[in-house]
This record gives C-alpha cells, structure tokens and sequence, in this order.
C-alpha cells in the first residue's frame, strides 16, 4: 500500500527524527525534554489526521505508516552520508567544509 505523505505528515517526520530521544551523549534532563517533544509531534499528527475526517482504524494506520517509515529512512541518510565521506575521501567530488564534519553515526 502506497503511503501518502503530504507536507504535514513530512514536516512531523522530521520532527519526529529531530527529537531522537536516543542518543547515547546527552543529560537526562535533555532526554526527557526531547521525549516530551516527540510525544507532542506524535499527537499533533494525530490530531491533524483526525481533523481529516479519518475513522479510527484508518487514523491507527496513517499514523503507523508514518512512525514505521522512520527507521528506513534514518537508514537511507545514514547510508547517503557514507557515501558522501566516500567520495570525499577518494576525491571523487569537493565536499563544502560543512559536510566534512558531521558525524555519519
């Protein structure tokens, strides 16, 4: 089945990804705000699939699309990184200053 991303449901995505509760190098305080803030992207995306007129299976599964897609597309820019730091490290193509220091983790 097709998923139908439009700009909201994509602007919560990378929300959601912004506030990666997760990482291994920051404070507990940190953790919980951004915990709080995923939380919040998550029943704003609710909310504005409900206001649609969606019945309630179908906002379940709208809603568990867009949570599923996450993993697959951290993999993808994980990927898109690595590959980026190849080519610069094979000179293959002058990567700006920005790009060479950002962490591929």
């Amino acid at each position: 089945m097709k998923a139908e991303i439009d700009d909201y449901t994509m602007t919560a995505i990378y929300a959601i990804s912004l506030f990666n509760d997760l990482l291994a190098d920051i404070t507990i305080e940190s953790r919980e705000m951004l915990k709080k803030a995923k939380e919040e992207t998550i029943k704003d995306l609710h909310a504005y699939f409900c206001k649609k007129g969606s019945s309630d299976v179908e906002l379940t599964l709208a809603v568990s699309r867009v949570l599923l897609l996450l993993p697959t597309l951290e993999q993808y820019v994980k990927r898109i990184r690595e590959n980026f730091h190849l080519l610069d490290v094979f000179h293959m193509i002058d990567l700006p200053h920005f790009y060479k220091h950002m962490s591929i983790n």
